[in-house]
């Protein structure tokens, strides 16, 4: 199963680096990596993961209304 996968990174492994734009494409902003996601102990599965942990991911041009 790929969870097994998974659960052979080491801990202190860097798993996600997260980067943002400094301001909006289109005006000259720059992508820079505002942070890394790293693993402090060892990979494990859970109910609750399994289950009931959901991220949201959506279209950032809904925010276009906001942008300067």
């Amino acid at each position: 199963m790929f969870y097994d996968q998974l659960k052979t990174i080491p801990s202190g492994s860097t798993i996600l680096e997260v980067w943002a734009l400094t301001a909006p494409y289109s005006l000259g902003g720059e992508w820079i990596q505002i942070a890394e996601i790293n693993l402090l102990t060892p990979l494990g599965t859970s109910k609750f993961g399994d289950e009931r942990l959901f991220f949201n991911h959506y279209d950032m041009e809904l925010d276009r209304a906001m942008w300067p």
